[in-house]
């Protein structure tokens, strides 16, 4: 049977093992919260709703028809599900491409992580933009460790250089 040869680790696997990360403030979270839901309640709602009302002309149906907006339990949770959508998928798309980057964390110089520090991938991404759409979710912020990266074992630091 061939011995097994344990090998030491080096000083720099050591140093990497025990990186220690410079944390996103709660203020910072905050205005990435206030940029990122600016930019995805105006441009990607529009956006949205835009490609809503192309496939809905395909499918002949009147996107400006009263009955899409009423006041009935069934529009409420349908818009719901239409806004949830787009959040997820914005989210997703924007965080995935950039490996944990919206336009919120540029600005601010932060990213997102995986808690062993490598970078998050589209998974990690979709799973985050799921948790978002949890009612009272948003309010997770305030604790200064918000659901979304709880759940999904993700972090926000400043960025490395």
């Amino acid at each position: 049977m061939a011995e097994m040869e344990i090998t030491e680790p080096s000083i720099f696997e050591e140093l990497e093992q025990e990186r220690v990360y410079n944390y996103a403030s709660t203020g910072q979270r905050f205005l990435h919260f206030i940029i990122d839901t600016v930019i995805l309640c105006n441009v990607y709602a529009a956006l949205a709703g835009a490609a809503i009302s192309i496939v809905m002309l395909m499918m002949g149906i009147d996107p400006m028809s009263t009955a899409m907006f009423d006041d009935s339990a069934t529009s409420k949770v349908l818009s719901y599900l239409v806004g949830a959508l787009c959040i997820v998928l914005s989210y997703t798309f924007i965080e995935g491409a950039t490996k944990g980057r919206t336009l919120g964390k540029l600005i601010t110089g932060t990213e997102v992580l995986r808690e062993d520090g490598t970078t998050i991938t589209f998974k990690d991404a979709w799973m985050r933009a799921w948790c978002r759409v949890v009612p009272l979710e948003t309010f997770s912020g305030l604790s200064g460790y918000p659901w979304h990266d709880k759940w999904t074992k993700t972090i926000v630091v400043k960025k490395r250089k």
